[in-house]
């Protein structure tokens, strides 16, 4: 089982604290935007007063889950290229802005359906059949993980589509709960990780001093 880089544990957290720390900014400077009903997508387009402190936001964003596909060897292979194009999706979010804050945009729809699609089904296709794996990369855990996360999803998709005034909140449970599952997920496969390391050292240290002993 390959070992995840403490890299994609850093990327993951700092993801979550940027987007945090972005939408309290963005709101307290946009007094009149509705947390409850508009979406980060309001918030970066292109006639908003807040466009390009978001636009950096996202592209944080992007670029640290692109990190974290990198770093995270624990995962199956799939499953990193299926973060890694979530990532080039969000990248895709802030490239193409929606043209105004009550419109959208077509490529802006298909970037953003990239990044809730691939933040839903990553766990699914990163299971390892490495008897040490943690329980989030297991056949129950992951699928466990897609199904909570995909129905969150769907919920989210019908709001959007039936334009409720909930909308914006059920976008932000949907992005917090993607980012926070993938950081328990890094972050408790680097806590196996390292301690597999640790009993691999003293195992060969104890392997030394018999040798030692022996050859005394």
């Amino acid at each position: 089982m390959s070992e995840s880089k403490p890299q994609a544990f850093y990327a993951t957290l700092i993801a979550a604290i940027v987007l945090l720390a972005g939408l309290v900014s963005a709101q307290f400077s946009w007094t009149t935007f509705s947390p409850m009903k508009q979406t980060l997508s309001s918030l970066a387009a292109r006639d908003a007063p807040t466009r390009n402190m978001m636009t950096v936001v996202i592209l944080i964003i992007g670029v640290c889950q692109l990190v974290t596909a990198h770093g995270f060897k624990t995962a199956a292979n799939p499953g990193r290229m299926v973060l890694g194009l979530g990532g080039l999706g969000v990248i895709g979010v802030a490239a193409f802005p929606v043209p105004h804050i009550l419109a959208d945009s077509n490529w802006h729809t298909f970037m953003a359906g990239v990044v809730l699609i691939s933040l839903c089904l990553w766990p699914v296709f990163s299971i390892s059949k490495h008897h040490e794996a943690p329980w989030m990369l297991t056949v129950q855990g992951a699928w466990t993980a897609t199904v909570v996360l995909a129905i969150v999803g769907l919920i989210f998709l019908a709001a959007w589509w039936t334009d409720s005034y909930w909308m914006g909140l059920l976008e932000r449970l949907l992005i917090f709960s993607q980012i926070i599952w993938l950081l328990i997920s890094v972050g408790r496969c680097l806590k196996i990780d390292n301690k597999a390391v640790l009993q691999d050292s003293a195992i060969d240290e104890k392997d030394f001093q018999i040798a030692t002993k022996i050859a005394l």
